[in-house]
């Protein structure tokens, strides 16, 4: 269920908002070329008044800013949008829902996904012996672009303030999957038993590096971002020598629970010999592994998250994990795609 309708108005009565998705007005600026200080645009936000859909449109408008005045035209396109998108209650209760692409947004959300950066993880077998087959996995955080396409580039900042489901919506939209449990933990286990990723130049000597984790930055940062404190070290490194950056710290990532989840992807009871909690060779927080539940956990209807984020401290790990209402959707969460090979 939705709780707002952000949207932006231009001064050739154009209303934009972020394609179906519940966004802020700054993620709906940047998704359509404006820049976060842009002062061209009148903003609004709109829930439907009581008695909608017979209720007049404007008793549920909130108008946030006003930069110019508003002509009958202006009140005509929104009244338009409104309407089309929330008929009745029945679309309003349903929540987000990623609208259809053009054919040119296809083009170009071809084009944006050529650029994307991924990387291949290799076979790996768990301890308990589950064999997690080979994939591609994006390199960096998925970062946003136009018409909310999700991308992996060095250069972007990663895509947060984004709930579990539209993460899986907009990764589905272009062929990708949300990063799976079983995925993770393959990546995870994978980077533990690379002697490039202990602080010590030996497995288990040290700590394993934990990424952008100390609270000196106050949002998540870039791909290629590294810090200057060389403990927060931002990539680590596969068994074939590819490398994946912020696994660990920096942002969260939701992750669809392959596990013990339903259909969805939400988590569900966790046992306490779970391999979400006990694929991890140390406890939580030793080592550098991250936050691990000591035991088992009922969390259905949750859904999980892993890695950290920058102000997780000893807490940030690539075995960290957590979970959280499936609707939440905070700068510090994030997500990462993959597809199969």
């Amino acid at each position: 269920m939705c709780n707002r309708h952000s949207f932006i108005l231009t001064r050739a009565g154009k209303v934009l908002d972020g394609l179906g998705l519940t966004d802020h007005h700054t993620e709906i600026l940047e998704l359509h070329g404006f820049k976060n200080t842009d002062d061209t645009v009148n903003k609004g936000e709109w829930q439907p008044p009581k008695g909608w859909p017979d209720a007049d449109w404007e008793d549920g408008w909130t108008k946030d800013t006003t930069v110019f005045e508003y002509k009958k035209s202006h009140l005509d396109a929104i009244g338009r949008h409104l309407k089309k998108l929330y008929p009745t209650m029945a679309e309003w209760d349903a929540g987000d829902k990623l609208r259809e692409l053009s054919k040119a947004e296809c083009d170009e959300a071809k084009h944006l996904m050529a650029d994307s950066e991924f990387i291949v993880v290799p076979q790996v077998t768990l301890p308990d012996g589950l064999v997690v087959p080979s994939f591609k996995v994006a390199k960096y955080p998925m970062s946003r672009r136009a018409n909310a396409i999700p991308v992996s580039v060095a250069s972007d900042k990663p895509w947060s303030r984004v709930s579990y489901h539209s993460a899986c919506a907009v990764s589905a939209r272009v062929g990708l999957q949300l990063i799976r449990e079983t995925q993770a933990l393959a990546i995870a286990y994978d980077i533990y038993l690379q002697p490039e990723n202990w602080t010590g130049g030996k497995v288990g000597e040290g700590q394993l590096f934990q990424g952008i984790r100390k609270g000196n930055v106050g949002s998540a940062q870039a791909g290629d971002c590294e810090s200057k404190d060389p403990t927060e070290r931002s990539w680590h490194q596969l068994s074939n020598g590819e490398r994946i950056y912020h696994f660990a710290g920096n942002i969260f990532t939701w992750v669809h629970d392959d596990v013990q989840g339903d259909d969805k992807g939400l988590s569900g009871k966790i046992t306490a010999d779970s391999i979400s909690l006990t694929t991890s060779p140390h406890k939580s927080c030793e080592k550098g592994v991250g936050y691990i539940p000591d035991g088992a956990r009922d969390w259905s209807g949750r859904a999980l998250i892993r890695g950290g984020f920058w102000g997780s401290g000893s807490g940030a790990g690539v075995f960290h994990l957590g979970g959280d209402d499936p609707e939440y959707g905070g700068g510090g969460v994030g997500f990462r795609c993959t597809f199969g090979l």
